[in-house]
C-alpha cells in the first residue's frame, strides 16, 4: 500500500488531496513526468468533503518550497473519490490546474480499488487519460 492508499483510506468518506512533485521530460511519446515525492496535503474545502476537496494554501506553498530545494516541480496532484470511480467529475475539470497530472484514486472503505492519472491541457478543455507506471 502505498503513502497516497494510506491517505485515501485513512481520509475516507472524505476526499483526500495531496501534491506530486518530481521533473518532466520530453520522450518520444511525448511529455511524461515522473514522480519522485508524495506530500500528503490538508483539505480545507469549507462545504462537504465527502465530493470535493481544496488543498491549504500552506500545505500547496510548503509542496512548492520542497520541490524547488530539491531541484525539482510540482507536476501534478491527487485526490481521492470516495464510493466513486477514479474519473474526474466536471467539477475536478472546472477547478483543476491545467498542464499538470491528475491522479484519482477511488477507494471503497479499507482499500483503494483503482488509480487513474489524467492530464488537462492548456486550453482546459476536457481530460485525457494518462498511462501510469
Amino acid at each position: 500500500m502505498t503513502d497516497m492508499d494510506r491517505h485515501a483510506v485513512a481520509a475516507y468518506p472524505e476526499e483526500c488531496c495531496g501534491v506530486l512533485v518530481g521533473r518532466r521530460a520530453m520522450s518520444g511519446a511525448g511529455e511524461r513526468a515522473t514522480v519522485s515525492l508524495v506530500i500528503r496535503a490538508r483539505n480545507i474545502h469549507d462545504g462537504s468533503r465527502f465530493r470535493r476537496f481544496t488543498i491549504a494554501p500552506e500545505d500547496l506553498l510548503r509542496a512548492h518550497k520542497r520541490a524547488r530545494q530539491r531541484g525539482e516541480e510540482v507536476v501534478g496532484y491527487y485526490h481521492s473519490h470516495p464510493d466513486r470511480a477514479a474519473v474526474p467529475s466536471d467539477h475536478d475539470r472546472s477547478a483543476a490546474d491545467p498542464g499538470v497530472s491528475h491522479l484519482i484514486l477511488a477507494v471503497r472503505r479499507d482499500r483503494v480499488v483503482a488509480r487513474r492519472s489524467w492530464h488537462l491541457p492548456v486550453d482546459g478543455s476536457h481530460f485525457e487519460e494518462e498511462r501510469l507506471v
